[in-house]
């Protein structure tokens, strides 16, 4: 399975967090933290959101942790990207970070590479897709190939 279920076992070891009190705190069964813990099922997106800010409510230092190893460097890339766009037409406010879901249709030969890739790198198919979208559209948007409505109000 995939790497957030690795990263929940060594948070969770390595800060004293019990599955049960995690899932206390996310007012789940444990069985579910237990599928996770032990790669059987991967948290969904919104579960790993729910996660985080469990762990963050148990111990912060658990969560910063769990995000870390979860995303690796791709938070400090972003944070160090945001700052060094001190432009305030850069912020994003709140309400624009909520997620979509949106459904597609794939040739099968893409989805098979992106199947390989996402288990090389640890991740569901679904969560390398959102990434590669999310990344290409803020691509397409600092090159001006896209405007939204809040562009058009500046």
């Amino acid at each position: 399975m995939g790497k957030a279920g690795q990263s929940l076992k060594q948070v969770l070891q390595s800060h004293g967090v019990s599955q049960y009190s995690l899932a206390q705190k996310l007012g789940i069964e444990r069985t579910n933290v237990y599928r996770w813990v032990h790669e059987a099922t991967d948290p969904t997106a919104e579960s790993v959101v729910d996660i985080v800010l469990a762990l963050k409510e148990l111990n912060p230092a658990a969560a910063k942790e769990f995000v870390r190893l979860y995303l690796g460097t791709l938070v400090e890339d972003i944070k160090s990207n945001q700052q060094s766009q001190s432009d305030s037409s850069t912020f994003t406010p709140p309400q624009a970070s909520m997620s979509k879901r949106v459904n597609i249709n794939i040739p099968n030969a893409v989805y098979e590479d992106l199947e390989a890739w996402a288990e090389s790198e640890g991740r569901t198919v679904a969560n390398l897709v959102a990434f590669l979208v999310e990344t290409e559209v803020r691509s397409a948007k600092k090159q001006g190939k896209i405007q939204t409505q809040n562009d058009n109000k500046k």
